[in-house]
């Protein structure tokens, strides 16, 4: 049994600060900015969208639909070839609980070329993170109550903001894993700057071109023992409840 650490106290209200907006209010509710300018359409956010978001958060914070829960292991870590090998750490490194394979890209670098081998770290352990993270089956269950009712507008709205706090429960969480990792975010560092990805540690989930090998879920959230935030892995390696994400994170790796 590797050493996990269950996230359980965490507020939806807290992990909204790391909401996209431009993906909320574009891409999930497909607001269109038309022929407005700039300062047009940072009036209409302002006076229109940013109200918006902010009321359906209250309600369904008030409601309790959300429940943001994770599972955060730091293992110790090597390089053999293109893949990491993850340890338990009995004894140090200790004994392989998984390896993951990455894919070369055009320029023929690969994750895992950050990550020293056995022989490159001498006596050091150098340590990923791993996470897996869940706002739990409550959003579904109101989504389905919401079209039942024939609410199908405030459904759509509803179920972008979900998908925008999911991944905004994500950087809470890998917020936590850079603390973990000895590289914390500097003071100065704003909610924006970490939506934009201005911090060191990156961060890739299994079915990025990276890592493309959706079978990875089922070990990793086996080692997290991820079952006991709810989450399972159904026949196509997708993630129950779908407002799920699993992620590693690796201290030197700027870009993938």
């Amino acid at each position: 049994m590797i050493p996990t650490r269950l996230i359980e106290d965490i507020e939806p209200k807290l992990i909204a600060r790391f909401i996209d907006r431009k993906a909320l209010f574009l891409q999930h509710w497909r607001f269109r900015k038309g022929g407005a300018g700039q300062p047009q359409w940072n009036h209409r956010i302002r006076v229109e969208l940013e109200p918006m978001l902010a009321a359906r958060m209250e309600a369904g914070a008030g409601a309790g639909v959300w429940r943001p829960r994770a599972v955060l292991a730091v293992l110790p870590t090597w390089r053999v070839g293109d893949s990491l090998i993850l340890g338990d750490g009995e004894g140090g490194r200790g004994n392989e609980v998984m390896r993951v394979r990455f894919v070369r890209n055009d320029r023929g670098s690969c994750i895992a070329d950050v990550v020293p081998t056995m022989e490159e770290s001498g006596g050091d352990v150098h340590r990923t993170a791993w996470f897996a993270c869940t706002l739990g089956p409550g959003a579904a269950n109101h989504e389905a109550r919401l079209r039942a009712a024939g609410e199908f507008e405030e459904y759509h709205l509803f179920h972008g903001l979900s998908v925008a706090l999911a991944e905004a429960l994500a950087e809470e969480v890998h917020r936590m894993a850079r603390i973990e990792l000895g590289i914390p975010d500097p003071p100065e560092l704003t909610a924006a700057d970490v939506v934009a990805g201005k911090y060191r540690g990156r961060r890739f989930s299994f079915g990025y071109p990276c890592c493309p090998d959706l079978e990875l879920q089922v070990r990793l959230l086996e080692i997290l023992g991820a079952a006991r935030i709810g989450i399972a892995v159904n026949e196509t390696f997708q993630m129950e409840p779908e407002l799920s994400v699993t992620a590693g994170v690796i201290s030197g790796c700027v870009e993938f």
